[in-house]
């Protein structure tokens, strides 16, 4: 905002939105997730909290035809109690995938195992993923698109793996 008479010291801009979903998703950057999430409620009429960012994000994806239950209680996954299923994932990565090309941004941010991000050194599978671990539960969470040989379909796939 501007006030007459008063000149401009300082002014920052955000990256844009696809290139902070990029970011956050290749380095597995919780802050940002809650950040976004917490933009996401602000945007809907939520209170910037957990609980509201959780609310609208769900609400949102509902809206888009994407029902992820009532499993989420912040933007981060970092709760202990956040629970999705693995086909929510799925069509989640599906709708990424076939979906409007805004949603690109998704695909775009998902390591590619054994290559960059947070699954440089995890795998051989050449894929998109997103991989994840928490002490809670030992829970290891990943997903992943790749190319399946010979006919190079496009395949979405969660994966939940409790250890």
């Amino acid at each position: 905002m501007r006030l007459p008479g008063r000149r401009v010291l300082a002014q920052v801009q955000s990256a844009p939105i696809g290139t902070l979903v990029e970011q956050m998703l290749n380095e597995s950057d919780n802050v940002i997730a809650e950040c976004l999430a917490r933009q996401v409620a602000l945007a809907t009429g939520q209170p910037a909290s957990f609980s509201g960012a959780a609310a609208a994000t769900a609400g949102v994806l509902r809206k888009a035809g994407l029902d992820i239950g009532s499993g989420l209680l912040d933007g981060s996954g970092l709760s202990p109690n956040d629970r999705i299923s693995p086909a929510a994932l799925a069509a989640l990565l599906q709708s990424a995938a076939t979906g409007p090309p805004r949603l690109r941004d998704v695909l775009d941010g998902l390591s590619v195992a054994g290559w960059d991000g947070t699954l440089a050194t995890r795998s051989r599978w050449r894929s998109r993923r997103r991989g994840g671990s928490r002490q809670v539960r030992n829970a290891d969470r990943g997903l992943g698109v790749g190319r399946l040989a010979p006919r190079s379909r496009r395949a979405a796939a969660a994966v939940l793996d409790r250890r």
